[in-house]
């Protein structure tokens, strides 16, 4: 491609990877339709579009990230940046689903998920929730549907699997 490409290592210290190219200069129309969001078309697309959720996320990039995707196809997500915070504000509102970062500080996503499942409303108790972590083990999908988790999504993930995932856990016919 034209381009170079640089290795720096010290032992002990570690290594550093970098590359440079030049790549042709996108027209107007091809920048226009890369930033533009993805028509809904998918059945999962049409699936969530309207819901709310619940995201339980520490990290600033991955909650941006996520409530970007998840707003583009017409989902209201609000975020919780810690457990507790995750805790107040599913007391404080109703929602179809909520996403749940495991590894968070202070009080980690199978804590939050014990607490939301002894909510006194059967019917809130029984939110689904979908494990969003880094850990992709079948043991640990298997530990995480055991504390009361529905399902599991690998970070970092692709954006249909997320939406497909959602759709499923909302439990409704997918639309045709």
């Amino acid at each position: 491609m034209g381009g170079t490409l640089r290795v720096e290592s010290q032992l002990g210290l570690g290594s550093s990877f970098t590359f440079s190219i030049t790549l042709p200069k996108a027209s107007a129309e091809q920048r226009a339709a890369a930033l533009a969001p993805p028509p809904a078309t998918t059945p999962s697309h049409r699936a969530v579009r309207g819901r709310r959720v619940l995201l339980a996320e520490d990290n600033p990039v991955s909650a941006e990230v996520a409530q970007l995707l998840l707003a583009a196809h017409g989902v209201r997500v609000d975020v919780a940046v810690s457990g507790p915070a995750a805790l107040d504000l599913f007391a404080a509102n109703t929602y179809d689903a909520v996403l749940m970062d495991i590894q968070m500080p202070g009080m980690n996503g199978l804590e939050v998920s014990a607490r939301l499942r002894a909510h006194p409303n059967a019917v809130r108790a029984a939110t689904p929730i979908l494990a969003l972590t880094a850990n992709a083990f079948r043991a640990d999908a298997d530990k995480y549907r055991a504390a009361g988790l529905n399902d599991t999504l690998a970070k970092p993930y692709v954006e249909a699997e997320l939406l497909a995932k959602l759709a499923a856990l909302l439990g409704e016919p997918l639309p045709e």
